[in-house]
């Protein structure tokens, strides 16, 4: 019976950078490389069975990313994360692996209930964490944040037609909180729901905030970096769908 390895990345440093067409290449090369015993598509074209979970923006670091990959026979978890670490580039680590069958396993986007962030900027005057905190609860008591979103429609093959939408993302903000500032610099927190219907990037809720409270934050030096992806568990709590440096 064909296993899945489900597996938990980080993606750091240069790779950051690298585009999610470009990771799936890398992570195919890799699994040839490393004779991963893999599981392919039918038809034409037959490539690896592997699915990711909440695609990072370019420029996003991360220490929590996950793919599910089918192989065509079991294969030891800490063996898998051994092979394919001594293969992937610098900034590219497994770091959690675990083997399941394939009956018992929930895709990776509908596991893929809650996305964590840590945020550090600077400002060109000194901060002070009270007022950042009281910003962010100002910010947050607003029944609607409202952004204009662009939705490209196909309506006929030999032409594109895009669509402006309100779309209000104040439901998709599970938290938001100040965890250090000190002296110019500040690092936040911010969970941000994945729904079904979407959910937002954490840019975005930063830039609206900024906006909102008026703050002198430089929004191009911003940097994100995503530190878990959680899923619900039967208690209705949020857990990380791996824990890290987990094999089994």
């Amino acid at each position: 019976m064909p296993m899945i390895m489900r597996a938990k990345y980080t993606k750091v440093g240069m790779m950051k950078y690298l585009s999610h067409l470009d990771l799936v290449r890398l992570f195919e090369r890799a699994f040839r490389r490393a004779e991963i015993p893999l599981a392919f598509t039918q038809g034409f074209n037959p490539h690896p069975m592997v699915s990711f979970a909440s695609p990072l923006s370019i420029g996003v670091s991360s220490e929590a990313e996950y793919f599910d990959l089918v192989l065509s026979t079991p294969l030891d978890a800490k063996e898998f994360t051994q092979r394919m670490n001594d293969t992937l580039p610098e900034g590219i680590h497994i770091n959690a692996a675990r083997l399941y069958s394939t009956n018992k396993l929930t895709s990776l986007m509908k596991e893929s209930a809650l996305l964590s962030y840590r945020i550090e900027g600077h400002s060109n005057i000194p901060l002070q964490l009270e007022a950042l905190d009281e910003s962010i609860s100002s910010f947050l008591a607003q029944p609607e944040i409202l952004i204009e979103k662009t939705i490209k429609k196909n309506k006929y093959k030999h032409r594109k037609q895009n669509k402006s939408v309100t779309v209000n993302i104040r439901s998709l903000i599970h938290s938001f909180n100040i965890k250090s500032v000190k002296e110019n610099f500040f690092t936040a927190e911010l969970e941000i729901y994945n729904y079904d219907s979407g959910t937002v990037k954490p840019l975005i809720v930063c830039q609206n905030w900024i906006r909102f409270s008026e703050l002198q934050i430089c929004q191009e030096d911003l940097t994100f970096h995503r530190t878990e992806v959680c899923r619900k568990n039967s208690q209705e709590s949020f857990e990380a769908i791996l824990s890290s440096d987990s094999y089994s």
